[in-house]
C-alpha cells in the first residue's frame, strides 16, 4: 500500500511533534536514577547502574507536600462541583425573579482575570482568621472554578429532553430524587472533565498557596519542590525524582478518567 506524500508529511510532523512532547518526561526519568558524576559524564542518557536510593530520598522530602496537594486538591473539588451542580440545576430548572440576570452577572466574572481578584481574596481570607490555614488554601480553590463550572453544567442540564423530567414527576420523583437518579449519572462524562480540569488548575497553582502559607507542614508540592529544589539544587537526581513522584497521582487520575474525560469532551462538555 502506498502512503500519499501529504498522509506522509503529515506523519513526520505529528511524530515530530510526539518526540518533542515525550522527551523532556524521558529525560527527567533517566537523570532520576543518576548520581551527580553520571550526569556530568551523561546527562541526557539513560546511565547504569540506576541509583533507586534517589527515589527514597525524595519520597522522605515530597510526600508530606503530596499529601497536602491531594488533600486540598480534593476537597477543593468536590466543593466546587457540588455547588456548582447544584447553583446550574437551578438556572437550568427553575424560573425565579432576576434569575438571567443573576446568571449573566457571574457569567461576567468569567471574563476577569484571576489576578484582578488576588488581593480582595487575600484580604477577605485575612479577615476570615484563615491565613496559614487549610481553609485558606481550599475555599479560594473551591471558588476560583465554580462559574466556569456552573456555566457548562447548566448549558448540559438545558439540552437534556424536557420529557425524561415530565416522566420521573409523574412517578412521584422529587426534583433531589430527579437530580441525584436522573440528571446526575447523565452528566458523569461532563463531571470527569470537570473535576480533572479543576484538580489540575489547583494542583498546580503556586501563587496562592506562597503568599497564604507560611507553614512548611502545609505547602502543597508546588511550594514544597521549590524549596526541595533549593535544598537538592547541586544534586539533580533525586530533584528530578521528586518531579516524577510529585506528576504520579494526576497521571494516575487521568489513566483512570480518560475514557469519560474523552467522553466529556466529545460531547461538548468544554467548548474552546
Amino acid at each position: 500500500m502506498r502512503i500519499r506524500r501529504e498522509d506522509l508529511i503529515r506523519l513526520l510532523v505529528l511524530g515530530f511533534l510526539a518526540v518533542l512532547t515525550i522527551a523532556p518526561f524521558v529525560i527527567t526519568l533517566f537523570i532520576s536514577f543518576k548520581t551527580e558524576a553520571q550526569f556530568i559524564r551523561n546527562p541526557f542518557g539513560l546511565s547504569l547502574p540506576l541509583h533507586w536510593s534517589n527515589y527514597a530520598t525524595a519520597w522522605a522530602e515530597v510526600r508530606k507536600y503530596l499529601f497536602n496537594s491531594i488533600f486540598a486538591c480534593s476537597i477543593a473539588c468536590v466543593g466546587a462541583l457540588t455547588t456548582a451542580t447544584l447553583a446550574a440545576y437551578a438556572f437550568a430548572r427553575f424560573s425565579f425573579w432576576l434569575d438571567k440576570f443573576l446568571f449573566y452577572v457571574l457569567m461576567f466574572l468569567i471574563m476577569l482575570p484571576p489576578i484582578m481578584s488576588l488581593v480582595p481574596r487575600f484580604l477577605m481570607v485575612k479577615r476570615l482568621g484563615l491565613l496559614n490555614t487549610y481553609g485558606g488554601l481550599i475555599l479560594p480553590f473551591m471558588s476560583g472554578s465554580q462559574v466556569t463550572a456552573m456555566f457548562i453544567l447548566r448549558s448540559f442540564f438545558s439540552g437534556i429532553n424536557e420529557s425524561i423530567f415530565d416522566a420521573a414527576q409523574l412517578d412521584g420523583a422529587s426534583e433531589g430524587q430527579i437530580l441525584v437518579r436522573i440528571v446526575l449519572p447523565l452528566s458523569a462524562p461532563v463531571l470527569w472533565t470537570l473535576a480533572i480540569m479543576n484538580i489540575m488548575t489547583s494542583w498546580n497553582n503556586i501563587l496562592w498557596p506562597l503568599i497564604t502559607l507560611s507553614s512548611r507542614e502545609l505547602y502543597p508540592v508546588t511550594v514544597g519542590l521549590m524549596f526541595f529544589q533549593g535544598q537538592y539544587a547541586i544534586q539533580r537526581g533525586p530533584l528530578m525524582a521528586g518531579y516524577i513522584i510529585s506528576s504520579i497521582p494526576l497521571v494516575l487520575l487521568f489513566m483512570f478518567a480518560s475514557k469519560s474525560f474523552i467522553r466529556g469532551l466529545s460531547s461538548g462538555a468544554v467548548k474552546m
